[in-house]
């Protein structure tokens, strides 16, 4: 990094300062640059490594934070031995004692200091935690103390979670989650949760007891339940591939590892990008059509958000889109939508029911395949490997259906041609799971075979 520029007030600077204990840090907002911005995030996100990527509460109005090259880590395992000082408060009590900082005149929560995360079941609905066991009773824990903070603000009122919990006779614990995006859906809908995280090994024949939260951040908010349903499982889970605005990559490099193990996928396709810079040709969409493939509508091309469009204009979009793709021989995709930006609005659905049953917004996939809102069907972000591995070990174990989002394969910002291939070997070793399209996803659904 380079040398940072202070840029704070000297007189908020010198007001703070003043009265600050001896060694105390004085936040201030600083600039840096970083040679590669990349490799510090996939530091940031990986487990193993030091840094920490705290998005805002999963996903939630509020603050998020960023940071790599801690000056100090601690971690305590859940193989910790019980005493009567729990080993991991004793811990966070010397590292604080150790730290002294001053806020001062600063709108940035917690600029600097300690970051990690606690292994308790909450914290699992604020973030994705590595996995956790926990050895009579003890949170693991993984502290860094950081000299410097990236923090982002996320626009309030964009997004909460409703959380269903089911613990059994032991206390052990399944957890199953759905994102809503408030500034578009404010009426009544029916969601299909998604599974979230399980604590310990749950009895799911002998639930004693659930708990049905939303997480909304600082903002007030009101949900309203009108009642509580459940779906029968499945035998097998269900897989999808899907790969949103048809980049070329999804030929050069999804298509050969796929292919290996006979499995094919669906193309969210933009119309009008087909034989652009970076997107398949028409003679490449063929020839995945005629091995199988699927290619449905993801009316992005002049890159609004199907709320921002008027009415009118999403319907006459959405008939051009439905008609290009019958033209070309896509029928097998047509009952299927793919969100714009993973977002849909309350009037909008109306609309989009009268073209489409099938629709993908953003998070959460890993629900059960019986779904009651076809037309609001969560997404796990493919660009993740070890979530998706962790999402396909669920749908064997639970027989869930686990839609897969991916974009670009190999380029920095997204998943490596390398990681793409082992996923798939992955999927392809994974026992008790079906590679399947969206289109034979919803006619098994239509039929009652799932």
């Amino acid at each position: 990094m380079n040398q940072p520029t202070v840029v704070t007030e000297r007189a908020s600077f010198v007001e703070t300062a003043t009265p600050a204990p001896p060694g105390a840090r004085v936040p201030v907002e600083v600039r840096v640059s970083v040679g590669d911005p990349f490799e510090a995030y996939r530091r940031a996100r990986d487990p193993d490594a030091d840094g920490v990527f705290l998005e805002t509460t999963g996903d939630q109005s509020g603050w998020g934070y960023f940071g790599v090259d801690p000056v100090e880590r601690l971690q305590v395992g859940a193989d910790a031995e019980p005493e009567e000082e729990s080993p991991t408060v004793r811990a966070i009590d010397a590292l604080l004692d150790r730290e002294e900082l001053v806020r001062g005149n600063c709108e940035v929560p917690y600029p600097c200091g300690a970051f990690g995360w606690l292994s308790y079941d909450v914290a699992r609905e604020l973030e994705d935690l590595p996995e956790t066991t926990v050895a009579d009773g003890l949170p693991r824990l993984q502290l860094g103390v950081f000299d410097r903070i990236a923090a982002w603000e996320a626009p309030t009122d964009g997004w909460y979670h409703v959380t269903l919990a089911l613990r059994d006779a032991s206390g052990d614990c399944v957890r199953y989650t759905q994102t809503v995006e408030a500034q578009y859906l404010n009426d009544w809908h029916r969601l299909d949760l998604g599974m979230h995280s399980e604590i310990g090994d749950p009895d799911l024949s002998a639930i004693t007891s659930l708990d049905l939260m939303t997480w909304v951040g600082g903002n007030p908010s009101r949900v309203s339940l009108g009642d509580l349903r459940s779906t029968p499982t499945a035998d097998v889970g269900y897989v999808m591939f899907t790969f949103d605005d048809i980049p070329e990559s999804t030929y050069t490099a999804a298509y050969p590892a796929m292919r290996e193990h006979g499995f094919v996928g669906c193309g969210g396709a933009i119309k009008e990008w087909v034989g652009g810079p970076g997107t398949m040709s028409m003679r490449q969409l063929d020839d995945l059509a005629a091995e199988g493939w699927e290619f449905c509508s993801h009316p992005q091309y002049d890159e609004l958000p199907i709320p921002e469009m008027d009415l009118d204009r999403l319907r006459r979009t959405l008939v051009e889109y439905k008609r290009w793709l019958l033209d070309h021989g896509f029928d097998r995709g047509a009952e299927t939508i793919i969100y714009p930006y993973g977002v849909v609005d309350d009037a909008a659905l109306e609309v989009v029911a009268d073209y489409h049953e099938l629709g993908f917004k953003l998070q959460r996939g890993q629900y059960g395949p019986s779904v009651t809102s076809p037309l609001l069907a969560g997404r796990t972000d493919g660009d993740h490997p070890r979530l998706v591995r962790r999402a396909v070990d669920r749908a064997a174990k639970y027989g869930l259906a686990v839609p897969l989002m991916y974009h670009k394969i190999g380029t920095e910002d997204r998943i490596s041609k390398a990681d793409f291939e082992a996923t798939v070997e992955y999927v392809a070793n994974v026992d008790g799971v079906r590679v399947v399209t969206p289109g034979e996803y919803l006619a098994e659904l239509k039929n009652g075979t799932l």
